[in-house]
């Protein structure tokens, strides 16, 4: 029987590459699962096999990554913000316990972060199309990062004088790691664009969302003296809300809830550091531009689709132009694996979306280069209240399981793994490869 030296040529590349922590489709990492970390019952494995791996082929460059997985994550299958060394002192972060040290991910020290986005067959081709809790999309990718500085701060309260953390939405009676429903900020972070009505009702309503000028503050990307007043609702005396205040916000286009019974509390920059302390470093010596690495983590002996690969090459490059505007222009975000982040990228296309992106001036705008069209969310994509973090991993309460498993097909139109390209040769021909 004959074999062809394709297949031949297939399996050895398959196996030189796995072995060796994957490999590199444009700015996109590929890397293998030795682990089984996917199937892991914790938050943690995941980033942690994706690093390992990745950093046996890439440099210590990378102040956080982006992992999506070819596959459902088993009973893990959530998001999460896995956040790995503090980079600020004074954010609420101080405290925290973190999945770190770096050096458990292959990093020498600069990883700070790792978003676990898990299952990217249940993502939408648009990484701005709708996809839960009010959030776009690339929004998600952004709120599961965002965790590596959010919230868990508290503040003082202009009535009382008392310290509180009813700026963050509570469960079980403590304050999680988000902006309140009822604070006024247009957040990736949650909370609610809300119109005092001036008759003691009040109008909440969802938008797009951003990082927004508090955020931005605790980031390191904004001083103190440009941040604007805000406001959060609470309850009328000096008690807490009687119940849970919810997180989740109201998505763009969702019907506006109004409310009474609460009163208006003004909130400035200058209350959360008079509980949390000055930033450190401070905006002037804050870091204000990241890179960052988007990794496709797939079981080991098999490959992903070119179609899988593609979708996640979508999200990087909307990435980039989506983190610049939702900064305000105060940062930049690069995500090319290799050389120096002040060459244009290939991959980068200009921003046509309605949010106000506008394209890097290094990037050229390609209308051409989108994901397929054809690949949309499942609706039926529903939160799995079963699924339930490891105790020992703190899990992000705004995270929640997406039980989809949709079989994504490579498209013929797909540019074709390179290991699908050996030259057609009869066994003969190359047998002597196989001494």
């Amino acid at each position: 029987m004959k074999i062809k030296c394709t297949t031949i040529f297939a399996l050895l590349f398959l196996t030189l590459h796995l072995a060796a922590g994957g490999y590199d489709v444009g700015d996109v990492a590929v890397v293998p699962d030795t682990t089984d970390a996917i199937n892991a019952m914790a938050m943690g494995p995941i980033c942690v096999e994706a690093g390992l791996q990745f950093y046996e082929n890439h440099t210590d460059v990378f102040d956080g990554i982006i992992v999506f997985t070819s596959i459902p994550s088993g009973m893990m299958n959530v998001q999460q913000g896995i956040f790995i060394t503090p980079s600020a002192q004074n954010i609420g972060r101080d405290s925290s316990v973190p999945y770190g040290p770096s050096t458990r991910y292959g990093s020498a020290g600069l990883l700070k972060h790792c978003a676990r986005m898990t299952h990217i067959d249940w993502y939408p081709a648009n990484p701005d199309d709708k996809i839960m809790f009010g959030l776009s999309a690339i929004e998600l990718v952004a709120h599961e990062y965002g965790h590596q500085w959010h919230v868990n701060t508290t503040f003082i309260r202009q009535d009382t004088g008392v310290e509180s953390d009813l700026i963050r939405g509570f469960e079980g009676g403590e304050g999680n790691q988000h902006w309140s429903y009822y604070m006024n900020t247009d957040s990736v972070m949650y909370g609610s664009i809300i119109t005092d009505n001036g008759d003691g009702s009040f109008s909440l309503d969802g938008g797009d969302k951003k990082y927004s000028q508090f955020d931005q503050y605790i980031m390191g990307l904004r001083p103190k003296e440009d941040v604007e007043d805000s406001f959060v609702l609470v309850p009328d005396g000096n008690g807490d809300y009687p119940g849970a205040s919810s997180s989740i916000p109201i998505p763009k286009g969702g019907k506006t809830d109004t409310v009474s019974n609460l009163k208006r509390l003004d909130v400035s920059i200058d209350d959360l550091i008079a509980a949390m302390g000055d930033r450190v470093p401070a905006y002037k010596d804050a870091q204000h531009d990241f890179r960052m690495a988007f990794i496709l983590i797939n079981p080991f002996g098999q490959l992903p689709t070119n179609e899988q690969i593609a979708k996640v090459d979508a999200y990087r490059v909307r990435w980039k132009t989506w983190w610049e505007w939702a900064t305000d222009g105060r940062s930049k975000m690069c995500t090319k694996l290799t050389g120096s982040c002040d060459t244009a990228d290939s991959g980068d296309t200009a921003d046509t979306s309605d949010t106000g992106d506008t394209a890097d001036s290094g990037d050229t705008a390609n209308t051409g280069d989108t994901a397929d069209t054809s690949d949309t969310a499942d609706t039926s994509d529903t939160a799995d209240t079963s699924d339930t973090a490891d105790t020992s991993d703190t899990a992000d309460s705004g995270d929640t399981a997406n039980t989809a498993n949709s079989g994504n097909t490579s498209d013929s139109g797909d540019s074709a793994n390179s290991a699908d390209s050996a030259p057609i040769q009869d066994t003969e021909a190359c047998s002597a490869l196989l001494i």
